[in-house]
């Protein structure tokens, strides 16, 4: 199975993949630096773990063939394109038939951590996504969604939990179980290629 990371970051998704013995191709947009993200963090995974990383050169344009992947994986990286819809068109293509796509940690236009962000004047997801938006972006570009679910009630970012684990629990059996869920962080969904 071949298996994109498409805007891999720090790389600690595709080290992951890789100690799993996943064929594994990443690409991101490279910072200034050498060796940081487009966000200017250090990557250290990327650097001690001696991960390749393709350098996306263009806004949208994956430098791979057609039907190259049987996985295109996403974690936090489509509500930061310049173009959300020619970006999706382009994993589509680069997606073998029948090949899935996974969307993860998509910022939800209802969640109330996003909301209270944006008044704080902290617009670093200024593009929100309602399950409306992405079914739609979903049907333009010939991708058949398979699930969409929320995820992520409680701040993680700011806030410091003593249990990690106990609070990763109550926060995802929140998100799955109660209402709650509609204004959680993020949305997620995977889809494939018709």
């Amino acid at each position: 199975m071949r298996v994109l990371d498409w805007g891999c970051g720090k790389g600690h998704i595709s080290f992951l993949m890789r100690e799993m013995d996943v064929q594994i191709t990443s690409c991101d947009v490279r910072g200034t630096g050498t060796g940081d993200s487009a966000f200017g963090q250090t990557t250290p995974i990327i650097e001690k773990a001696s991960l390749t990383v393709v350098p996306l050169e263009h806004p949208y344009l994956l430098p791979f063939d057609d039907a190259s992947f049987d996985l295109v994986l996403s974690f936090g990286v489509l509500e930061h394109v310049p173009n959300d819809l020619a970006s999706l068109s382009e994993i589509h293509r680069v997606l073998k038939p029948e090949g899935l796509f996974f969307c993860f940690f998509l910022p939800y236009y209802f969640s109330w951590t996003q909301r209270l962000a944006h008044l704080r004047e902290d617009f670093y997801h200024n593009r929100l996504y309602s399950k409306k938006m992405v079914k739609d972006l979903l049907k333009e570009t010939n991708f058949e969604l398979l699930d969409l679910w929320h995820r992520q009630l409680l701040p993680k970012n700011s806030v410091s939990y003593a249990n990690y684990h106990v609070f990763e629990s109550v926060d995802q059996w929140l998100s799955e179980n109660t209402p709650f869920k509609h204004i959680g962080t993020n949305i997620e969904f995977v889809a494939f290629k018709s």
